[in-house]
């Protein structure tokens, strides 16, 4: 059950504060909990493992060769309960914020309870627990760690596909301009008239306008040209 207070110390704020947790909350969760340790139903057992947070094992705590008494079966109850509690309320928090990383939280809570059964069943000594505990926080810190990788890989390989993605509507959208501009510059090529002045003669260069004149076509001219200045210059 140590885990309960050294996960909210030295993980849930170092480990995941890259994903912006929200520190009140997770101050205020922490300050609730802390404090109802110092009641004394846990006094039995406080001096069997750390319950403090930030604390280890100490050296008599290691080697401690004492099994559960009747005493500490109940005190160690009570903080089953408590501890139950504590990561409910704590689990909630990352299911919110960071849902990876309830897994990891959930699989250090069960390895604890596997441990809490053991001495409370008098399968090991108080000893044995604390040394099998040790073992339990640098795996779990392995398991954040690269669920930590794991999760930025994924907003990396987001946000590739969504670059990739505006790369090729962009794409898209460049070669529709293309082709309708093009559209235009061909609309231009057969609608609007040729050069039919500038013949050097006033008379022929009117005859030539007016004898050519279209006025469908010099519509279809007036629009393409207006349109290809408007949208593709």
């Amino acid at each position: 059950m140590r885990f309960l207070m050294t996960l909210v110390f030295f993980y849930c704020i170092t480990s995941f504060a890259a994903y912006a947790l929200p520190a009140d909350e997770m101050r205020q969760v922490d300050v609730k909990y802390v404090e109802q340790l110092s009641d004394k139903k846990f006094d039995p057992i406080r001096n069997k493992f750390p319950i403090v947070p930030k604390s280890e094992a100490s050296l008599p705590m290691l080697s401690d060769s004492s099994k559960i008494t009747p005493n500490q079966k109940k005190a160690l109850e009570a903080y089953q309960a408590w501890g139950k509690d504590y990561v409910s309320e704590l689990k909630g928090i990352f299911d919110r914020y960071v849902p990876q990383q309830s897994e990891n939280i959930e699989w250090r809570y069960q390895e604890s309870m596997r441990l809490i059964a053991d001495i409370y069943s008098g399968k090991i000594t108080w000893g044995d627990f604390n040394k099998q505990w040790s073992l339990i926080g640098p795996e779990y810190s392995r398991r954040v760690i690269a669920t930590n990788v794991q999760i930025q890989q994924q907003q990396v390989a987001a946000r590739n596909q969504q670059i990739q993605a505006q790369n090729q509507q962009a794409t898209l959208e460049r070669n529709k301009k293309i082709q309708y501009c093009q559209s235009l510059i061909q609309s231009m090529q057969i609608n609007c008239p040729k050069q039919l002045y500038g013949t050097g003669s006033p008379g022929l260069d009117l005859y030539n306008m007016s004898s050519n004149f279209n006025p469908a076509g010099s519509f279809e001219c007036g629009r393409a040209q207006s349109a290809y200045n408007m949208n593709c210059q």
